[in-house]
């Protein structure tokens, strides 16, 4: 008898859980044990598959002649290795195939590359983060969208908690991502240091969480020569620590340099814990931040106009504070049980 569920995806066992492929794979594969049983749930890591294609080739054969459905969550350049083969095996075996995005880069690669957006209109499923995505995808005649927020499994902080910190200078923001320069850290470390100096006292303390990226950490060393005494790198927290370690702060910046974001783990992370968000407006920017309700945007890359957003919320706090309870109720929206009703309807 066929297994229920195959997933393939980058489970990076034996690793952190610190970025948002593996944290979106575990989150998925950890649902289904619950509602299937493990033993129904057939799992293949792609950590370092690079290094034995042949590997995987088998590991795709095998999850498409023994499962019902397989679940891919690939990355940018394995999307175009796994969609091929899997939409072969599925001629052969009738397997049902589900394709969750990481992310919301997906439309602007179809776009671009007629083969794939081909093969992919032949998977059964695809879940994309945001309506921004799927209604991208659908005007470039997909019919086999679902819309599928990212989601975490965490627990919202208690409403009556969220107003026993002292909000007062210097008020406490965070940066809470990988530290690389596509995350646009150093425009949330000018920001500050322009808005304190600007007054001459300390408005803003940045506390900067997150592991350094692989290849960045000269940057990152030259980057810390401008931190003063308001800004600090905190180090890295493990996912279930991150509502507890956020939930005292006033604010976190996401300053990202990427159009493609979908549903950052990070934002939600912020709502979970009562935070608000100052934010670059990626492109599914809307799907995310309630403008004036869980945060305030500023155009992707401006500087100046995060600078200007960081000293428009200084001179009125208590509109910045009265949004926490916003994000609390945002949070809601990006809890597991609520999200992955979605998917269970087209696996049972």
């Amino acid at each position: 008898m066929k297994t229920k569920i195959g997933m393939i995806g980058y489970f990076a066992s034996g690793k952190s859980k610190s970025g948002g492929q593996e944290a979106k794979t575990c989150a998925i594969a950890e649902e289904l044990d619950k509602d299937f049983g493990a033993a129904e749930v057939k799992k293949v890591d792609t950590l370092n598959w690079k290094k034995h294609p042949v590997k995987l080739f088998l590991q795709l054969v095998d999850l498409a002649c023994n499962c019902k459905n397989v679940i891919m969550l690939p990355a940018h350049k394995s999307v175009k290795v796994f969609t091929p083969i899997l939409v072969f095996l599925k001629r052969i075996t009738g397997v049902t195939i589900h394709y969750a995005v990481v992310g919301g880069w997906l439309p602007t690669m179809t776009n671009a590359d007629e083969r794939l957006k081909r093969l992919l209109k032949k998977v059964d499923y695809i879940y994309v983060e945001t309506s921004s995505m799927a209604d991208a995808l659908q005007e470039q005649g997909f019919d086999n969208i679902v819309r599928f927020p990212n989601f975490k499994h965490i627990v919202p902080i208690d409403t009556d908690e969220l107003f026993k910190a002292k909000y007062t200078e210097p008020y406490r923001l965070c940066f809470f991502a990988r530290v690389t320069k596509e995350k646009g850290l150093e425009d949330a470390v000018d920001a500050v240091l322009s808005v304190n100096k600007k007054y001459g006292r300390m408005v803003y303390q940045l506390d900067v969480y997150g592991p350094v990226q692989g290849g960045q950490e000269e940057w990152f060393e030259q980057l810390k020569r401008k931190f003063s005494d308001c800004v600090k790198y905190r180090g890295f927290v493990e996912p279930e620590e991150s509502v507890e370690t956020l939930r005292d702060y006033f604010g976190m910046i996401f300053p990202t340099h990427y159009k493609t974001e979908g549903v950052p783990g990070t934002i939600i992370d912020a709502y979970a814990a009562g935070v608000p968000v100052v934010t670059a407006r990626w492109d599914n920017c809307g799907d995310v931040i309630d403008e004036g309700v869980t945060g305030f945007g500023y155009e992707l890359g401006n500087v100046d106009q995060l600078t200007e957003c960081l000293n428009d919320i200084a001179l009125n706090p208590e509109r910045f504070i009265s949004m926490k309870l916003n994000c609390v109720k945002k949070a809601s929206e990006f809890m597991p049980e609520k999200i992955m009703e979605i998917m269970l309807r087209n696996l049972s």
